[in-house]
């Protein structure tokens, strides 16, 4: 993607696939992380305005569909890191962005592990019980936590890898740079909105579809880029 380089099928057999592998976990992280898109299917319409992880909660319709999606989504993610870990040795600090890509990849694991216990942004005894503690409380709860985890990994290892990458993959290091910077910035506006008070419903989702665009660009980045192994500039 930006840079011809010798077919896959010329590669060593462990090259392959690794990066078929990598690949194929990239794309399934992107679907999987994305599943709130089948809330209109499953009758959890009623969060379309909140979080996402509310179609986790106790008592919504098909909730351990979207926790098992979550634990996929970050299986997957470290799938996709530990490949490209590997198939990028000769770049190290690449390794950076896949350390991030990891963080990422275990908060999506214990997201789906520990969902919400109720719908806070429908139930007014949930909010209030989930904002009894203040911003400690807020900040000390395990699914904020992981939240903040998925959040930085995706968009501090989009950030990362494309201005590592970028002088050897000119298209897809500004693409991932792009990205990156653009889910920072929909969760500065998440913030924004829950600091007024306002529906952040479609602020995170958007976010969410950014975070797995780029992990469907690593899908189809790995099998040009990853087994081609340039130096470090």
């Amino acid at each position: 993607m930006g840079r011809p380089v010798t077919g896959i099928r010329q590669l060593a057999p462990h090259t392959v696939l690794v990066t078929r592998l990598g690949a194929g976990a990239a794309v399934l992280a992107a679907l999987c992380y994305s599943s709130f898109l089948l809330s209109p299917l499953t009758g959890a319409g009623s969060t379309r305005r909140g979080f996402i992880s509310e179609l986790e909660a106790a008592g919504q319709p098909w909730s351990w569909l979207y926790r098992l999606s979550d634990v996929v989504a970050g299986l997957a993610m470290l799938a996709t890191a530990a490949s490209m870990w590997s198939l990028l040795a000769r770049l190290p600090r690449v390794r950076w962005a896949c350390a991030l890509l990891t963080m990422a990849g275990l908060g999506s694991v214990v997201d789906g592990a520990s969902s919400m216990r109720c719908e806070v942004t429908a139930t007014a005894s949930c909010a209030v019980a989930d904002t009894a503690g203040g911003l400690v409380g807020e900040l000390s709860a395990v699914h904020t936590d992981s939240g903040l985890a998925g959040l930085i990994g995706i968009a501090g290892g989009a950030v990362l890898l494309g201005v590592l990458v970028r002088p050897c993959w000119p298209v897809f290091g500004p693409l991932s740079l792009g990205l990156g910077l653009c889910v920072a910035a929909t969760a500065l506006l998440d913030l924004a909105l829950l600091l007024a008070g306002a529906d952040i419903g479609s602020a995170e989702r958007l976010r969410t579809l950014l975070s797995s665009g780029w992990l469907l660009l690593i899908g189809g980045w790995l099998p040009v880029g990853g087994p081609a192994r340039p130096t470090e500039g």
